[in-house]
């Protein structure tokens, strides 16, 4: 998560990473397993960081 704040420069809020990169990933572990692969996280992240 240190890397995404720095990448943010420190105006990255929390609910922000939980709600755009945890959630996702979790909602698949839990309801599509088979969905998960390496690329999943990186994927997330740049989502959330698109327009900054």
């Amino acid at each position: 998560m240190t890397m995404m704040v720095e990448r943010a420069g420190g105006t990255l809020a929390v609910n922000d990473v939980i709600d755009h990169v945890l959630t996702p990933i979790v909602h698949r572990v839990v309801f599509q397993p088979e969905t998960l692969n390496d690329d999943l996280a990186p994927t997330f992240v740049d989502y959330l960081f698109a327009g900054r």
